[in-house]
């Protein structure tokens, strides 16, 4: 039963309860019958009235519950109390506080964890705290951000795209041995696969780029505003990444096709990989998958990490990469 359930049967049966004449039977089964629940749904709203400060008492010869303390001082106090908890909660307010708990767990390490774990805490001031531990003791993430993120950069770049406004950092790329200065127009944080990255437009090359936070330095703002793009030009970025790397300025995907065996082809199957993906069962137990990817790269070390488990068919670049890939590993181990 949802907190929202909760709070409006325990506001229903306060109502009966507070209303009750003198000698009039009020049962748990009668309060079940005239407002349509169970039994059990009724004990369960009394118990949250007397854990919010509502006890009812029960008259064995008039076979009623009612209040033995003169409860008119607190009756507008309790809908005061519960009536904004139920504009607040949906009927998904357990899917909520799920969000919630999902949402701070990928938060953390930012300084936006601080604020978002205030608001959660909101939730926290009284009976419906219970809800929130339930959440936390059903659900746990073993994933979450392991990158060391500087709070200064991240509380800059999302103020940037917050005011439209321009910025300015230096990039260091893995292949570079120096960082470069960039110049970009900030459009969109995302955080995938445990790393958060700046999707912006990259006023030096005059195209959209994407930028991994742990490798932005020196963030400036440069005064210059912009208009924001619309969302479906960010979700055209990343149209057919693998990950994040987007189609860029290529305007075909490129086809990969990898054969898994068997004992790869059923861990494979549990997952969605990838939208574009086409997972065919052969005969052997084998699996043929299918994808349409922006980049190679990425597919290129998800194909490496499962080892001899996985052939790739086409295309014969990806081919080439990944035997570069396999003969660099193994001459770390030949001598």
């Amino acid at each position: 039963m949802s907190s929202y359930t909760l709070i409006a049967n325990a506001l229903k049966i306060h109502q009966l309860i507070f209303n009750r004449r003198d000698g009039e039977s009020l049962t748990k089964p009668g309060m079940a019958e005239q407002l349509e629940i169970s039994e059990k749904q009724v004990a369960s709203a009394m118990d949250f009235l007397n854990g919010m400060g509502y006890p009812a008492a029960y008259d064995e010869k008039s076979h009623s519950w009612f209040y033995d303390w003169t409860p008119a001082d607190r009756h507008a106090l309790l809908a005061d109390e519960l009536i904004p908890k139920l504009k607040a909660f949906p009927k998904a307010d357990f899917s909520i506080l799920l969000m919630l708990h999902h949402g701070l767990e990928f938060l953390k390490g930012t300084r936006l964890y601080t604020d978002a774990k205030q608001f959660s805490d909101l939730f926290n001031d009284d009976r419906l705290s219970m809800l929130n531990t339930q959440v936390r003791s059903m659900f746990s993430y073993q994933s979450r951000p392991a990158q060391l993120l500087d709070d200064e950069c991240f509380e800059a770049v999302a103020s940037a795209i917050y005011a439209r406004e321009g910025i300015t950092f230096h990039y260091q790329k893995p292949e570079d041995r120096e960082p470069m200065v960039r110049n970009v127009e900030p459009h969109h944080l995302t955080c995938s696969d445990e790393m958060w990255y700046l999707m912006g437009w990259d006023k030096t090359r005059d195209a959209m780029r994407t930028f991994a936070l742990t490798r932005m330095q020196k963030v400036k703002r440069t005064g210059t505003s912009f208009h924001p793009l619309p969302k479906a030009t960010i979700d055209e970025q990343l149209e057919h990444a693998f990950k994040m790397v987007g189609k860029g300025g290529k305007t075909l995907p490129h086809r990969v096709r990898l054969r898994f065996d068997a004992f790869a082809s059923a861990l494979v199957r549990e997952r969605r990989w990838h939208t574009s993906q086409e997972i065919t069962p052969l005969p052997d137990g084998c699996s043929e998958v299918s994808l349409e990817v922006a980049s190679l790269t990425e597919v290129e070390r998800w194909v490496l990490s499962w080892g001899g488990n996985c052939q790739v068919l086409e295309p014969a670049e990806l081919v080439e990469r990944v035997c570069k890939g396999a003969r660099a590993i193994l001459s770390k181990y030949e001598s």
